[in-house]
């Protein structure tokens, strides 16, 4: 097996609260003295909770600031005004009028928040959260955005050669397209695995991004100009089609050898776009269980300092489907527990090869390959 690049753990956008504690040493005759006037030390771990609640601690006047321009960005920008117009007087009753007003913790606001978004909109890409990197809505400039999406290798997370010949590359985000170094580091990866017989793509925790960057990746399966979609734009009216590139600057994958696509629950947004495009064209197999279901276009809007919110102000049209996977999600063609489905995928794969092969010692090495395989227990 070989790797494009070393293994490291999941790096997910998550937002974390960093505490910093100072120690202070001090001499035994200090140590008595304390002792003797018998007052309760403080550990570290009591420092940083104080720190934590004084983090995660509202005043009014930022609650009411986050309250009134959520709701004014939601009816100003949200993709279906007819929803706004229904859903709308219900929330601000919520927010305005009940236990919300009084809440001091800001981690519990956005839970509440979420919770009665979830509950009247039914759409995955409306939501409050603490600003991170990458996420919008906070003044970071695109260089700084690259200098942190470098350190994550642009969240392209392993390029493997398998056994029987089969690549494997594993994507968490769709970065913007315009970072030159995104679409460098994908060329790199598309050319690590351009001799394999056959490719297998983990979206499984993928969790979207750039829709340009969908295109640019789904345009290293074909050979052709293809429509994938089109995109809605309710701030300008306009719709945009999205279609595949002529030119790369890695190698292409072509149009004919066997593409397995892993997906999950937690594949979203441009991930789920990313397979639903491919499903569509007939270019890929989908493996696992259904995705999230999340297909409108968003943008993320300050609404404090610690606080951002993600509005949806488009939809897609999907050219294969005239439809898209919102709140439906994406189908897998071969259904089966997420964790089983790389071996799953993999088994599929070295079949396919294994009827292609007309070499011997090809198909000694494929069903070998196979056998070793079907021997590994499941993922657990």
């Amino acid at each position: 097996m070989r790797s494009l690049f070393p293994s490291r753990g999941v790096f997910t956008l998550a937002a974390s609260l960093l505490v910093t504690s100072s120690v202070s040493f001090a001499g035994p005759d200090a140590t008595a003295a304390a002792s003797k006037e018998q007052k309760p030390a403080v550990t570290d771990s009591q420092a940083a909770g104080v720190t934590a609640q004084a983090e995660d601690f509202i005043s009014d006047a930022e609650r009411q600031q986050v309250i009134a321009k959520a709701l004014t960005e939601i009816e100003a920008k949200y993709v279906f005004p007819e929803v706004v117009k229904q859903q709308l007087p219900e929330l601000r009753r919520r927010w305005t009028e009940g236990e919300l007003t009084k809440q001091t913790k800001r981690s519990v606001l956005i839970r509440k928040m979420n919770a009665d978004l979830s509950a009247l909109f039914h759409d995955g890409h409306l939501f409050v959260a603490p600003p991170r990197p990458g996420m919008g809505g906070q003044h970071q400039s695109p260089a700084e955005l690259d200098a942190y999406l470098r350190k994550q290798h642009y969240e392209i997370r392993r390029a493997e050669i398998l056994a029987g010949n089969i690549g494997y590359l594993r994507l968490d985000l769709f970065a913007p397209y315009d970072l030159v170094g995104f679409r460098r580091a994908l060329a790199e990866a598309m050319s690590f695995v351009a001799d394999t017989d056959a490719l297998i793509l983990d979206l499984r925790n993928h969790h979207g991004g750039d829709v340009r960057s969908v295109a640019l990746w789904v345009s290293y399966f074909t050979d052709q100009r293809v429509h994938l979609l089109d995109a809605f734009d309710r701030l300008t009216g306009q719709t945009t089609p999205s279609v595949t590139l002529s030119k790369l600057e890695g190698t292409r994958y072509g149009k004919d050898k066997p593409v397995y696509v892993l997906i999950s629950r937690r594949t979203f947004s441009g991930g789920e776009e990313f397979a639903y495009d491919l499903q569509g064209m007939k270019r890929g197999t989908l493996v696992g269980e259904t995705s999230a279901g999340a297909a409108n276009n968003n943008m993320f809007i300050a609404l404090s300092p610690q606080l951002v919110i993600s509005v949806p102000y488009g939809h897609v049209t999907s050219s294969f489907t005239r439809s898209n996977w919102e709140q439906v999600g994406v189908k897998p063609d071969v259904k089966t527990d997420p964790k089983d489905a790389l071996r799953v995928a993999q088994e599929q794969a070295l079949q396919v090869l294994l009827q292609k092969a007309t070499r011997r010692e090809d198909k000694q090495a494929l069903e070998q390959a196979l056998s070793a395989l079907r021997t590994q227990a499941p993922a657990s």
